[in-house]
This record gives C-alpha cells, structure tokens and sequence, in this order.
C-alpha cells in the first residue's frame, strides 16, 4: 500500500526546519548544546541546594549518552567554565560545579535568551506566545507518543 503525500506532511517538515534553522545559536554567547547542559548542571544545583552535581543526575536530566555528557563535560571543563572532581562520600561518582567564569557567562547568556524572547513577545504578544507554548506541548507529547508506537517500514536496499 502507498502512502500519500499531503499538505500536513509538508507543513510538518517545513515546521520543523524553520524551528531548528530559527533555533541555532540565536544566544550568540555560545553553542546551544553548551547552554543547555550548563542550564541544567546549575538547575539541578539550585533544585538540590548544592554546589556540586553527579554527572549522573545530568544524565537523568539530559536525553543524551554517557559518553556524549562525558565529551560536552570535557569540552565545558577545556574552556574554564566547569569542573569536574571526584566525590569524598562515594570516590566512583564525579561531581560537576559550574565556575565562576562559566556563571558569567550563563548569566549573560540568560540575559540574551531573556531580551529575544521579549523581542519575539513584542511582535506577536504574551497571548500568542502562550497559546503557541501551550499548543507546543500538545504537539510534542503527540510526537514521543507516536515516535514511541511507531513501527518504521523495512527498506530492502537491494531491490
């Protein structure tokens, strides 16, 4: 049986290239990835009312692998803005903190997130923007769901 081709197919992928095109390094401060895992390193500190985090718990926290955590980490730590030591309760788990240079930087980087989303805010409004998050939510908790039942087709490549 053929699938056909329809115009939500097409939004669809368009919808999705405009959102990473759009998305791409729009801090300026540094790449997203980094902002990201370092966003998280200094929430889960707050959350847990520490200075130092297992690199397990931004495992947890962050869809990605070990040793793609552990290759951010050691690009984070190469450029001052991380470190990393061993636990004194359990010499197996290392501990993340964010140093002082790399919490400037994250400061000034929420700084840029915080003036483009009003930017963003001025030209649609607070009302679109929410209606657009809370559609957004709807939209992506139908995704996993989909993504996560979906059986892909086979492709024979020799024929």
């Amino acid at each position: 049986m053929m699938c056909v081709k329809n115009d939500l197919t097409d939004s669809f992928f368009k919808c999705i290239q405009k959102i990473r095109h759009n998305s791409k390094n729009i801090f300026q401060t540094m790449p997203s990835a980094e902002f990201h895992t370092m966003f998280s390193i200094r929430s889960l500190t707050e959350e847990e009312n520490t200075d130092a985090i297992p690199v397990s718990r931004l495992l947890d926290r962050n869809s990605v692998t070990p040793q793609a955590m552990s290759k951010m980490l050691k690009t984070l730590e190469t450029k001052g803005y991380i470190e990393r030591h061993t636990s004194q309760a359990n010499r197996r788990n290392t501990l993340v903190t964010i140093t002082p240079k790399g919490q400037r930087l994250l400061e000034v980087t929420e700084e840029n997130a915080i003036t483009f989303v009003s930017e963003v805010e001025k030209k649609i409004g607070a009302d679109k923007m929410n209606e657009f998050f809370e559609l957004s939510d709807m939209f992506f908790s139908a995704l996993e769901e989909v993504r996560d039942n979906f059986k892909e087709k086979e492709v024979d490549y020799n024929g």
